[in-house]
């Protein structure tokens, strides 16, 4: 069931949505509020233009009219980000028909979901970068052997997109560095970013994906919430947001 919520976010909040049943609502959603600007239009698949409706959505949980409707920029490595410098950072994943973003008032944060599938990658190079992963501290208490084996190494690869995201650098530049040895010149290599401490965690949406964020570490919690997919709630949560 879809997860409402009124108050204003305190920490990092998931929204995630299947778009196979909320799909038509969310396009419907986007026409009545003009949430969407051109640039979050043109030239976007369905997909990537559903993604920005969602964020659109999370960001009235700020009571902001003007943050729902903030232009978004890329960084050089590709992180999109708000051009207020005083609003939330965000990240985003989608895998098959789902989309996941995750929104921090301040600090860090990445997300990745992947449906859950056998990954193209051989069991050689999936057991070094469970190896090399365990060695840094990433899913240290998870053997090897079992972290290169289906659904483990699924999960721990999303992990490391999770920390490639909030690092703003990429899945390419984390796994580079896994490969450095693990010592006191480098144990903050997957610990901070930047002066944040960063915590990393799986993340349960739906049995069908697997899933991780990385939040500054003195956040605390996260909430999860399922974006509804009845158009006159995901409207009237909206008009909520945006009143208070």
């Amino acid at each position: 069931m879809p997860m409402t919520n009124t108050s204003k976010p305190g920490s990092t909040e998931v929204w995630w949505v299947d778009t196979r049943t909320a799909g038509a609502s969310l396009d419907q959603f986007a026409q009545e509020t003009g949430v969407l600007s051109a640039q979050d239009i043109e030239g976007r698949s369905d997909e990537s233009r559903r993604t920005r409706i969602i964020l659109r959505f999370a960001l009235s949980r700020y009571g902001d009219k003007d943050l729902v409707l903030c232009p978004i920029e890329a960084a050089a490595a590709g992180r999109p980000f708000l051009l207020d410098p005083d609003g939330p950072s965000f990240s985003i994943s989608h895998s098959g028909d789902h989309i996941a973003v995750a929104i921090a008032a301040d600090g860090p944060v990445g997300i990745d979901i992947e449906r859950i599938r056998q990954i193209k990658m051989s069991t050689k190079r999936q057991l070094q970068i469970a190896n090399q992963a365990r060695a840094h501290g990433i899913d240290a208490a998870i053997d090897a052997e079992a972290a290169a084996d289906g659904d483990e190494f699924l999960s721990l690869w999303t992990k490391l997109e999770a920390l490639g995201k909030a690092r703003g650098d990429g899945i390419g530049a984390v796994l580079t560095e896994l490969k450095t040895q693990h010592n006191e010149a480098t144990a903050n290599l997957f610990s901070k970013v930047g002066s944040a401490t960063i915590q990393v965690r799986s993340l349960l949406l739906t049995t069908e994906l697997a899933g991780a964020l990385v939040t500054a570490d003195s956040k605390g919690t996260h909430d999860v919430y399922e974006v509804p997919n009845d158009l006159s709630v995901l409207l009237a949560q909206f008009e909520t947001n945006c009143s208070h």
